[in-house]
């Protein structure tokens, strides 16, 4: 006869397979600390800049699944040429992934974006030089000029990066740094940057900053180095031979602990 301890044993059997076969590597994604695809509507957890030394207020949506800076508008004269906003991030190493936009207008007169991705907290200082903050800068001159920088703080540039690409349309960006300080700069795939430094080891912000039209997506932040598959390497195939194994173990030791309760 069953009795309520063999059920026990064979919920604990069946809690263990599946922790088990959840710990299989390849089901694991990593350690996400936060991330926003903005596919809710709204920019909660995100604060807009206040302060005067840095920016003159804005005003950002995410009505459209992303975030973007209200841009101006010459009939009325509402909306913002340029703006700064922020979220609560406290990632110091890791990997840093995101997607931003230049459109076609902000191309034609030439356009910029910066994302702060470990900063301190700004928005209470009253000069630049207090702006402890580790970035990327993107520029773009031309309809195919693109530049990249990676900086420190105000003016310390660490690497830079040129290249001559269709700049108007979607970047995919992953920026990672080591435990020793490396950082890697990929875009849309690709290594583009590395640059070494280990003065700031704390971060209390993310950052984006743009002019009008600015807009950011899928913000995801780890607290470990996740390498970005390259373009051009195909993904690493799934060992559907090493899963079925791992199946079928599962199974059989889920059925000898039934049939060796049955016995009792």
């Amino acid at each position: 006869m069953v009795n309520k301890l063999d059920y026990k044993i064979v919920g604990l059997t069946i809690l263990f397979l599946l922790c088990w076969m959840g710990y299989y590597p390849q089901a694991c994604s990593g350690a996400v600390v936060w991330s926003d695809d903005f596919n809710d509507g709204n920019d909660f957890g995100w604060a807009t800049c206040l302060n005067e030394v840095f920016s003159n207020g804005s005003e950002w949506s995410a009505t459209d699944n992303n975030l973007r800076l209200v841009e101006s508008d010459d009939d009325n004269d509402q909306g913002y040429d340029w703006g700064i906003i922020g979220h609560t991030s406290a990632v110091a190493y890791g990997t840093w992934s995101f997607d931003f936009r230049f459109n076609e207008t902000q191309v034609e007169v030439g356009t910029f974006a910066s994302i702060m991705f470990i900063s301190n907290y700004f928005m209470d200082k009253d000069v630049f030089d207090d702006w402890t903050t580790y970035w990327v800068y993107f520029e773009a001159t031309t309809t195919s000029e693109f530049t990249v920088k990676l900086r420190k703080n105000v003016l310390t540039i660490l690497d830079t990066y040129e290249t001559t690409i269709p700049v108007a349309g979607w970047h995919s960006m992953n920026v990672t740094r080591t435990e020793a300080g490396l950082f890697s700069v990929y875009h849309n795939g690709d290594l583009i940057m590395q640059a070494e430094d280990t003065e700031i080891d704390e971060s209390e912000l993310f950052v984006f900053a743009g002019n009008e039209g600015a807009i950011i997506d899928n913000v995801v932040v780890y607290d470990e180095v996740h390498t970005p598959p390259s373009p051009t390497t195909p993904p690493e195939p799934i060992d559907w031979f090493t899963i079925a194994i791992v199946g079928a173990s599962a199974v059989v030791i889920l059925v000898v602990v039934v049939v060796i309760l049955k016995r009792r």
